[in-house]
């Protein structure tokens, strides 16, 4: 895969994710956070499943499980987080994985990313803070699980990079969906349950699981043959973005200054990040 292929990949993928998030918050009418989210990595889990039969079979080996419980983690997290604390600051603080990717990769990995992949960070993130707005409040156990979360997503990030050097990528994303399928139960169980089968949900499962997660990931660890941990974390900071266009689009919030500037940051971070490597 060519560099410019993977960019436009991951771009991709932020925009599959950014794109869900109407069709997720429609789909939570009829099920709860947490049975939603078993439902979305079980069909995903099946869907690679059937995919990876005759292809490349999955080894259950340590870096793919450790992938599968640092994606679980950030999900289960964020989820907790989201009851104590406000969405604009839960947003937010999740972002800050853009930078902690390169700071954990330099900190655990002792690998120093350049100083592109700093200052892009930095642009994004910043954009990031425009974009989002997050409110002012006391900081409270919600932030702290959500930042939580924000490490575990980053975490996860440097454990894909090394866990598709030692297997083919499609065994890996197998295997961490399955992980994440595996203990999803764990969060409708632990929060309030409510499941009613719907048209609007079937749909959500339909796009969630197979399009958001079966392919997105699958498509996001076959790019990290190719792009580093710390820029990937840049590329993935443009989900807000998309976000932010399609729910203008939509018709659900208004073009604002902020929304416009915080954007454009981003995109400097993104492209910053996007040539080739010196």
């Amino acid at each position: 895969m060519r560099r410019w292929v993977a960019v436009l990949s991951l771009l991709g993928v932020t925009v599959v994710w950014g794109a869900t998030f109407p069709v997720v918050k429609t789909a939570l009418a009829s099920a709860s956070v947490g049975v939603f989210l078993s439902l979305r990595f079980f069909l995903a889990f099946l869907v690679l499943l059937v995919a990876s039969y005759r292809r490349a079979r999955p080894r259950w080996d340590k870096p793919a499980l450790l992938c599968g419980l640092l994606l679980f983690a950030g999900y289960a997290l964020q989820t907790a987080g989201l009851t104590q604390t406000l969405p604009s600051r839960s947003a937010f603080i999740t972002s800050l994985s853009v930078i902690l990717v390169p700071l954990l990769q330099w900190l655990v990995a002792g690998k120093v990313p350049s100083l592109r992949v700093w200052l892009a960070a930095a642009l994004a993130l910043f954009g990031l803070g425009l974009l989002l707005r997050p409110e002012a409040a006391p900081v409270s156990l919600g932030d702290g699980l959500t930042f939580l979360c924000a490490l575990a997503f980053a975490g996860h990030v440097l454990a894909l990079e090394a866990a598709v050097r030692r297997q083919h990528p499609s065994a890996v994303n197998t295997v961490q969906i399955g992980v994440v399928a595996l203990l999803s139960p764990a969060v409708a169980l632990a929060t309030p349950f409510s499941l009613k089968w719907t048209a609007e949900l079937l749909v959500a499962l339909a796009i969630t699981g197979v399009l958001a997660s079966a392919l997105a990931f699958a498509a996001m660890a076959r790019v990290l043959l190719v792009l580093k941990a710390g820029e990937t974390g840049v590329i993935l900071a443009f989900e807000p973005v998309a976000a932010a266009v399609v729910s203008v689009l939509l018709g659900y919030e208004p073009v604002t200054t902020s929304m416009l500037f915080g954007g454009l940051l981003v995109v400097s971070g993104v492209a910053l990040v996007a040539g080739s490597e010196r």
